[in-house]
């Protein structure tokens, strides 16, 4: 079973300065943030591939690096399983082999733990395969077998699931979670799509240009992003105004705005609006119902992901809406057309606006 992982790093990368500073116990705990922000640097960091200007990583009682102190224990001592985003199989060997490689003990002793392991994941079938035959869910199931087998202290993920096609990722996300909950250690999960550590995330760290920007559990950054950044990141729609309480609803007021937002959430002075883009429906002209707000702009970008389709429009504030494949086809949404995106003031969530946020800006 696993124990507590600290870790401290500082180091000076290309583009940016690296500072985080984080620990996590029996649980999976995601790395989010875009490309190029940190987030490899810091795995390589704690399985001893990369060693840092100034750092510590601590796993339960053993310290595996200390720059101060000068410990910095090799990569083969420090039981950290490494799943990487291909699966980093080792293309000549087959997949018991594979499996057997980390598990420590002789030639037969290997072998059979590793045997056990397949049997286990349900992928014995595959032992005398070489990873050049497998389908990318394969691979993974087999990196993620191979991780496991050496009986680590520390899990790393480096992008499990971003190679994968969406069928296939789904399917390996379900055993995840189930691998996960079953292996109980420390687990660092590092992604740039915050969709893919839904369901397996016990807690995100979202990480921007090197540092720590905000930190909670999945549906915590979903409610109320900290900043525009982790909202975009996380999917939703996020601006700041001053709230005012008129009746039994609240208006939210921005200059840049033509007309208020309405919330049903009390709040008075700086708020964020979180809107989530399912909650959002999109018409050629203003539609009749109960959705006390309303914007329109053209559309400036469609993205299709299975039957669903993002929707973001040049509005004051900018929106972007989720509707199915059905409604972009038969809305004809392309850039340029111009629409009406509405929505509910019960879907309407005001949170703390982030710090510096005044009346004069709202």
């Amino acid at each position: 079973m696993g124990s507590a992982l600290e870790v401290e790093l500082r180091h000076r990368l290309s583009r940016l300065d690296l500072e985080v500073a984080f620990t996590a116990g029996r649980e999976t705990l995601a790395l989010v943030g875009p490309s190029g922000s940190g987030k490899s640097t810091i795995l390589h960091a704690i399985a001893g591939l990369f060693r840092p200007g100034r750092g510590k990583v601590v796993s339960g009682d053993r310290t595996l690096l200390d720059t101060d102190r000068r410990i910095v224990v090799p990569p083969e001592d420090r039981r950290v399983g490494l799943v990487f985003q291909h699966g980093g199989l080792f293309p000549f060997l087959n997949v018991l082999s594979n499996v057997a490689y980390g598990v420590r003990g002789d030639r037969r002793a290997r072998e059979e733990s590793a045997r056990s392991v397949l049997e286990r994941f349900g992928i014995s079938h595959l032992a005398e395969a070489r990873p050049g035959t497998l389908s990318g869910g394969e691979r993974q199931r087999v990196a993620l077998a191979r991780a496991l087998a050496s009986d680590p202290e520390i899990l790393l993920l480096d992008e499990p699931l971003s190679a994968l096609d969406a069928v296939t990722r789904s399917e390996v996300a379900a055993e995840l979670e189930m691998r996960l909950d079953e292996a109980a250690l420390p687990t660092i999960l590092v992604s740039h799509d915050f969709t893919d550590v839904l369901g397996l995330a016990d807690r995100v760290l979202v990480i921007h240009e090197g540092r720590v920007v905000q930190t909670g559990r999945p549906a915590e950054l979903l409610e109320a992003p900290a900043s525009g950044f982790v909202a975009s990141l996380a999917g939703v729609n996020y601006c700041v105004g001053h709230a005012a309480r008129r009746g039994e609803l609240t208006e939210v007021r921005n200059e840049d705005w033509p007309v208020p937002i309405r919330s049903a959430d009390a709040a008075e002075g700086p708020v964020a609006v979180v809107v989530y883009p399912w909650e959002v429906s999109i018409a050629a002209t203003l539609p009749q119902g109960s959705a006390l707000n309303a914007v329109s702009g053209a559309v400036r970008r469609v993205a299709v992901v299975g039957n669903r389709a993002r929707v973001t429009l040049d509005s004051r504030p900018p929106i972007v809406a989720e509707v199915t494949g059905e409604s972009a086809r038969h809305l004809e949404l392309e850039p340029g057309a111009v629409v009406v995106a509405s929505w509910k003031a019960t879907s309407t969530r005001l949170v703390r606006a982030p710090m510096g946020i005044d009346r004069a800006q709202a």
